[in-house]
């Protein structure tokens, strides 16, 4: 047991951060988030009967590559920035290389710059299980603006975040010496990511334990409690996930969800 000097201290340097129980807020918007809207996903082939797509104009972009955060075409829904209108029952795909949305129409694939898009919701082609997507361009990191998209793992007071990006592949030794001896060597790339804490419009990237603890203020000592409890591994996406489900559960929901 910590003593009283050391929780005082440590209190004092949570109080430094936005008390989130007051300023958090939930960031899917609700209309992404209702059951109707899943329902049309579970019972749609991802053959959409609006085909052109109506208002969006043509984007060449970049050549599509393999650079997606899911290989699979996966039926979504998206809503556009400026408008109420859905976009419902569209097998897609993120390419962060180009980042757009990729769209599969019955005359080819259609391209979406990102930046037209409020956000994203696909059901697994697979375990069926919703993913939603959020446009980044409203959100600081340590005052940096972000762009792209970023993926609520979890939504409510405090959300977790996660934004993909494209790492250059590590090559063992020998491969790497024969590189040196290929002309126009294509660098392969792989997709990883980072995890944010929100906090209204600013997200704390997690770097390390101690300040991913106290971002959660009052709650340091019971979260810490949780974590050692269930044995959570906080490095990986699945103890981030269960850390913030018991956080956010203890939050009523909106009235709109």
């Amino acid at each position: 047991m910590l003593n009283k000097v050391l929780k005082g201290s440590l209190f004092l340097i949570s109080a430094l951060f936005i008390n989130t129980q007051t300023f958090g807020q939930w960031v899917i918007p609700s209309q992404m988030r209702n059951e109707v809207t899943l329902d049309r996903l579970l019972s749609s082939n991802g053959s959409s009967k609006v085909e052109l797509l109506y208002g969006l104009p043509a984007f060449s972009g970049p050549p599509l590559g393999h650079n997606y955060i899911d290989q699979k075409w996966n039926n979504c829904s998206f809503l556009l920035f400026d408008s109420e209108k859905l976009m419902e029952g569209y097998l897609a795909k993120y390419d962060i290389g180009a980042n757009c949305l990729a769209v599969k129409l019955t005359g080819g694939t259609r391209l979406i710059e990102v930046n037209k898009i409020e956000c994203i919701v696909w059901l697994d082609s697979i375990t069926r299980a919703p993913r939603y997507f959020i446009n980044a361009k409203d959100f600081k990191e340590e005052s940096i603006q972000l762009t792209g998209l970023l993926e609520v793992l979890v939504d409510g007071q405090m959300p977790l975040l996660a934004q993909s990006y494209l790492k250059e592949k590590e090559i063992g030794f020998f491969a790497g010496l024969l590189a040196l001896f290929e002309k126009d060597k294509e660098k392969k790339y792989e997709v990883d990511n980072y995890f944010f804490v929100g906090n209204g419009t600013a997200l704390s990237k997690i770097v390390t334990e101690k300040e991913f603890l106290l971002s959660f203020g009052d709650y340091f000592w019971e979260i810490e409690e949780y974590i050692e409890k269930n044995k959570l591994n906080i490095s990986t996406p699945g103890g981030l996930k269960k850390v913030f489900e018991y956080y956010n559960a203890k939050f009523e929901r909106f009235t709109d969800y």
